[in-house]
């Protein structure tokens, strides 16, 4: 039995040196030539100014995500407290 075995792995090793010489000899001849290389770009220089990139414009109006309406308050009372500008109130949070 062992001398069975011992032919089979001959015959696998053959038969991948059979197949590994055959993807080299492609690899080798076959194929078409790679296209030329592009020239490479002309080189340019100029010469670098100093300046100011900073521009102000002062301009009126109000910086916002949808247009502003008024708010209408429907319960009456006095204004004991409000919220510090910018804090986020959620609903019953007041």
């Amino acid at each position: 039995m062992r001398r069975h075995l011992g032919r089979g792995v001959l015959a696998v090793a053959l038969a991948g040196a059979a197949l590994a010489g055959a993807v080299a000899a492609i690899a080798v001849r076959g194929g078409q030539a790679a296209p030329a290389a592009p020239a490479p770009p002309g080189l340019a220089t100029v010469t670098v100014v100093r300046t100011n990139l900073v521009t102000t414009a002062l301009t009126g109006g109000t910086l916002g995500y949808v247009p502003a309406r008024p708010v209408v308050n429907q319960v009456p009372g006095i204004y004991t407290w409000l919220p510090r500008p910018g804090a986020l109130v959620r609903a019953g949070g007041v």
